[in-house]
């Protein structure tokens, strides 16, 4: 389900980058994606490269935190 919402967040934020062609759109958009791509990388480490859940929940952190990241930037543009 958090895959299926941050596509459809990641989605409409493009479709406004889209209209507006704003560097913060584009980095709204930047940041909603890596945060949707966390949860992926969560599984893919755990099933696809063997890691340990306790691994794999350090990765989908990692990505989480850089998605904030890359959010709070789009918001400081």
């Amino acid at each position: 389900m958090t895959v299926l919402l941050g596509a459809w967040i990641v989605y409409l934020a493009a479709k406004a980058f889209r209209v507006s062609r704003t560097r913060s759109m584009f980095w709204l958009t930047v940041g909603m994606a890596t945060l949707t791509f966390s949860a992926i990388a969560e599984g893919l480490a755990f099933r696809g490269a063997g890691l340990s859940l306790d691994q794999a929940h350090v990765v989908e952190g990692v990505f989480t935190l850089l998605g904030f990241a890359i959010l709070v930037w789009s918001l400081h543009r």
